[in-house]
């Protein structure tokens, strides 16, 4: 899709709405072309002090790395399914409960 919000653009409405947080995390479509996305995000959070960067969690379910700094994770769980529908099926992969209690120590 080529979506790019910029970090300039993302502070100014928060200011303008009197917004004193941002839960950040990449567009999907730019995660799973470039899944560095994850650590340019965390890089611009610890420049901006208002940003709660979220680790967008690819489809192969590698959980959020520990001790990075995020607070937490963005899953599309659709696999493969475009985005106005939801792929049920993807609850019952076993690789699912693996992924959940990684998970849960973030």
């Amino acid at each position: 899709m080529g979506t790019e919000i910029t970090t300039e653009e993302l502070v100014r409405q928060a200011e303008q709405s009197y917004v004193s947080r941002i839960v950040i995390f990449p567009f999907p479509s730019t995660a799973l072309a470039d899944e560095k996305i994850n650590e340019r995000l965390l890089d611009e959070a610890k420049k901006v002090k208002k940003f709660i960067p979220y680790y967008y969690i690819p489809e192969t379910m590698k959980p959020i790395p520990e001790g990075k700094g995020f607070y937490g994770g963005k899953w599309h769980w659709m696999q493969g399914i475009s985005d106005c529908s939801s792929n049920y099926q993807v609850l019952e992969d076993p690789k699912l409960i693996k992924f959940i209690e990684a998970s849960e120590k973030i």
